[in-house]
């Protein structure tokens, strides 16, 4: 099962002088991402390297910035990885403390800060959003509203000259209560959940 973080979390961690000051967010694009990364930059602007994992689909990627290849953002994208993220962004800005950690030593040190931080998060259930798309006469508008505001859903009404078509997002949990409902108002063909 899919998890994200509720909110910002920032951590630091240290090995051998260097510091590795974590930042884990919650985003929905890398667009996002990259708007954490800037603000990173500009309030660190002296730190060697600014590596980061990116998990928000179909926006997932990683970068080293600097760093030997494999041993920053893999490590810390293993870590969410691991932990079945989403929709999540860790980014890790190091100063190097003047010892040599080694390329073992940078994934332990990028994997052990993530996790850390990833230990002080609120952790959310990411549940699947299903979408379904239908439609019916006039008459039955009120009695469809009124049933799927009853299980905390909004269905978007769009009119046409045969009635209405209507589209509702739900989370994946929802789909046999929304099927009864639509079955009770004798909604045919029913729709297909994607």
């Amino acid at each position: 099962m899919a998890k994200t973080i509720s909110g910002v979390i920032e951590h630091e961690y240290i090995v051998k002088k260097s510091r590795f000051i974590v930042l884990l967010a919650p985003v929905s694009s890398r667009d996002e991402a990259m708007q954490y990364l800037a603000q990173r930059q500009t309030r660190y602007p002296d730190a060697r390297h600014q590596c980061w994992a990116l998990l928000a689909p179909p926006d997932s990627g990683m970068a080293d910035d600097g760093e030997p290849s494999g041993t920053a953002g893999k490590p810390i994208m293993n870590v969410l990885q691991h932990n079945d993220m989403t929709n999540i962004f860790a980014l890790v800005t190091r100063y190097f403390g003047g010892i040599k950690l080694g390329a073992g030593g940078l994934v332990r040190a990028y994997s052990q800060a993530t996790v850390e931080a990833l230990d002080l998060a609120d952790i959310v259930v990411v549940e699947k959003q299903l979408q379904a798309v239908f439609s019916a006469d006039f008459a039955e508008e009120r009695d469809i509203r009124y049933q799927l505001e009853q299980l905390g859903l909004a269905p978007n009404i769009d009119y046409n000259s045969q009635g209405i078509s209507a589209t509702l997002t739900l989370p994946e949990s929802k789909q046999a209560q929304v099927e009864e409902v639509l079955k009770a108002l004798r909604i045919e063909p029913l729709p297909s959940f994607q």
